[in-house]
């Protein structure tokens, strides 16, 4: 065996590699979309039921905006899977799940401004695990070299956390009066 048939073994070896590498980086890539889109598709279905509940005109709107955010990341999130050569899914999330049933049990038996805060509360922690999660899905679309895939996470991310400043900002101006 020559010099040359070993090196275009080993470069066809490392190609086979590389393509199995891409592959199970899709794959997880796609997974972590799927938890995304579930979790931007239940934002936007909670953010149109409460935002028409809470009391106070502005965090009425607050929530609004925040429910039309959602509704561009779902679409952003729509066109990575595509990117991927995937159909869009969605994978239920425990975690998530927890924190949307820990948030309807908290706010049943509270009213008006109580019920407002505690809305407000439970979309911050929301927020902060998408927030959470689209940086991780990122690095590895990053990682994998999914370039597109990459720019719909990072402007879902710069969204998600301008929205954590904001919701940051108008929960502490609560808390100090």
């Amino acid at each position: 065996m020559s010099c040359a048939t070993d090196w275009h073994a080993a470069c066809e070896f490392r190609a086979m590699q590389g393509d199995a590498d891409q592959t199970a980086a899709k794959r997880a890539i796609a997974e972590e979309l799927a938890t995304l889109l579930y979790a931007e598709r239940r934002r936007v279905e909670r953010l149109s039921r409460i935002s028409s509940e809470i009391a106070e005109k502005e965090r009425a709107l607050l929530l609004s905006c925040h429910q039309k955010e959602a509704e561009r990341h779902v679409a952003r999130l729509e066109r990575a899977f595509a990117f991927l050569g995937c159909d869009p899914a969605v994978r239920r999330c425990a975690e998530l799940d927890a924190i949307f049933a820990r948030g309807e049990e908290t706010c049943e038996p509270l009213t008006g401004e109580a019920l407002d805060e505690e809305r407000i509360a439970v979309t911050k922690q929301l927020q902060c695990y998408r927030e959470a999660a689209y940086r991780r899905t990122l690095a590895e679309a990053v990682q994998a070299g999914f370039d597109k895939v990459a720019t719909m996470l990072r402007a879902n991310l710069q969204e998600e956390t301008a929205a954590g400043i904001e919701l940051d900002r108008y929960v502490s101006a609560d808390l100090v009066g």
